[in-house]
């Protein structure tokens, strides 16, 4: 599954470089607290994702996808009473709805699918709404990321992020 994730990133990054003289592209670092039932196993969540707005489809809101990878980690937990050493992660493809305040502020959404690797589970449904101030070609950020994976364990994090756009 590792193998294909990467496979997928690596096309998209190489189909986006030859229109990136036109598009706005980005890749994001992002790091968090979690939230809900994986608090109680997990004390970190961290990310990577390369985004791709390919259009604008009225004034200031554009539209484009996303492709990432996410975990949820015991990084900081000295005891964990339910489980011991237990981290999950997430490889996550979305659509990405963006609207841009001023030339500086923005506010994203982000839907999609995302799979929990490495388990006996089948994807289920991402949500990352965000808040922003982008710089030149740097961008800092806010985020809120939920997974609908299966029933009784819903993933959830807040945090902030930082990323380069190309």
């Amino acid at each position: 599954m590792m193998k294909k994730v990467l496979l997928i990133a690596l096309c998209f990054v190489a189909f986006q470089s030859i229109i990136a003289q036109e598009r706005p592209m980005s890749i994001d670092l992002q790091a968090g607290l979690p939230l809900g039932k994986v608090d109680d196993v997990t004390s970190l969540n961290s990310g990577l994702s390369f985004t791709y707005l390919f259009t604008e489809i009225a004034e200031n809101f554009h539209l484009g996808a996303r492709t990432g990878f996410s975990v949820f980690t015991n990084a900081f937990k000295s005891e964990i009473d339910v489980f011991v050493d237990q981290s999950f992660y997430f490889a996550n493809l979305a659509v990405v709805l963006q609207y841009d305040f001023s030339n500086h502020f923005f506010g994203r959404l982000d839907l999609g699918y995302t799979y929990e690797i490495d388990s006996d589970y089948y994807g289920g449904f991402i949500y990352e709404p965000r808040v922003g101030y982008s710089i030149n070609n740097f961008e800092a950020f806010a985020y809120f990321q939920h997974f609908v994976v299966y029933d009784d364990f819903l993933p959830m994090a807040v945090g902030v992020g930082v990323g380069y756009r190309f």
